[in-house]
């Protein structure tokens, strides 16, 4: 029978090295409204399908919460019939936190988020105003406009004459961008629907030594309510096979960042000997490449999180300390994904080296289909959602201005 654990017990571990995983279980948007930081939105409803994959090993601890008390203790029996054997339940659930003045957060994917907003600042990676940039498109500037989202978000709507290019592909895909468009003078602006992922595309870029990288402010929907009409039904092309050069270059800075950032390279045989740990200590095999490649191919007990929707990985890794390991076809957009992880506070992070194609060589079978990662864009957002979700990702930025 699961046991209760204070409020004041839950922050202490949520901030030491134990494996844990806190899974709230009430309504998605209740959760949004105010939530645990770092705790996993998993609604009642949604348990049974979705806990399996989130805490992969059942003697991981795992906090459970709903509303109050009833309910977060209701919650851990019910993830205990899953199969979790060492479940605690929130006291006086989200209410009892609350009451304990500890410190709540509002938003969805906060955790990537935030990692965004405090890129932003430390690093920082310039950013540029809707106004600005579409007075520079209607001039004519030598300007190329990336939009890192997914295609589906693209279709639905984007800013007139981008280029769709999922923030994943970017360091492979720049360095021929920048040769077919004379790169010496061309400004690179990346942008997405809010702000994170534009920031995270244009600082990785910036990190590869590309010049004139600049972040949309607010992405689209910052771009619409400035008064800027957007483009619907345009057709994301394939994203192009980069070109030798391009992948070379891309290894290269790669492999600077992984040293730099304390990224892990393992081989096939040491993948395999994490899976055969795998019933004792969490692991989590994410292959970062666009879903049709996983579909086409993956290694068995692989999720699919293409690299630029990595700040949405909040809903399929659960267990804080567990690891990561990262797949592509070969190391250079593993690398920059596992990169990312490092530096959003996991521990325990590695790339297998040479990926997918590394996998196959060795003999071993890769898995084909599945169930791709269905992502909700910003394109289905009301004026009034719009104007809520930008204020609430500015206020994350203004908590580390306050701090400098």
């Amino acid at each position: 029978m699961a046991e209760s654990i204070t409020p004041q017990a839950l922050r202490s571990l949520m901030g030491g090295d134990e494996l844990h995983a806190v899974i709230d279980v009430r309504p998605t948007e209740v959760y949004r409204a105010g939530q645990i930081f770092r705790s996993t939105s998993v609604p009642l409803e949604e348990l049974n399908d979705r806990l399996p994959a989130l805490v992969p090993v059942s003697s991981v601890l795992t906090v459970a919460l709903g509303e109050d008390e009833q309910a977060s203790s209701g919650a851990a029996e019910q993830c205990e019939q899953i199969g979790l054997m060492n479940v605690r339940w929130l006291a006086g659930g989200y209410a009892g936190w609350k009451q304990a003045a500890l410190p709540t957060i509002e938003g969805w994917s906060v955790p990537g988020k935030d990692f965004g907003e405090r890129l932003l600042i430390e690093e920082p990676v310039p950013e540029i105003e809707a106004d600005d940039l579409a007075e520079r498109l209607k001039r004519g500037d030598h300007m190329v406009v990336l939009d890192s989202r997914t295609p589906a978000e693209f279709a639905r709507s984007c800013i007139p004459g981008a280029r769709s290019l999922p923030g994943g592909e970017l360091p492979l895909a720049i360095t021929d961008l920048l040769d077919q468009d004379d790169g010496a003078d061309l400004t690179v602006v990346v942008n997405c629907a809010g702000r994170t992922r534009s920031i995270l595309g244009a600082y990785q870029l910036r990190r590869m030594g590309v010049p004139n990288v600049i972040a949309l402010r607010n992405g689209t929907m910052g771009f619409m309510l400035a008064g800027h009409e957007l483009q619907t039904g345009a057709e994301p092309e394939a994203v192009p096979e980069p070109s030798a050069d391009a992948v070379a270059t891309a290894e290269r800075a790669a492999d600077e960042i992984a040293l730099a950032d304390g990224v892990l390279m393992i081989s096939v045989e040491e993948l395999e000997a994490l899976q055969a740990a795998a019933d004792r200590d969490p692991l989590y095999i994410v292959d970062v490449r666009m879903p049709d490649d996983y579909l086409s191919g993956h290694i068995p007990g692989a999720i699919t999180c293409p690299g630029g929707q990595l700040p949405f990985s909040d809903d399929q890794i659960a267990v804080r300390g567990a690891t990561i390991v990262t797949v592509c076809d070969g190391r250079a957009r593993a690398i920059f994904s596992a990169s990312l992880w490092r530096q959003m506070g996991f521990p325990r992070v590695a790339v297998l080296d040479g990926g997918v194609t590394a996998w196959a060589a060795a003999g071993r079978e890769l898995e084909v289909g599945g169930e791709e990662r269905p992502f909700v864009g910003a394109g289905t957002r009301t004026r009034e959602q719009m104007i809520e979700y930008l204020r609430w990702e500015e206020a994350l930025g203004e908590q580390y201005e306050r701090r400098e």
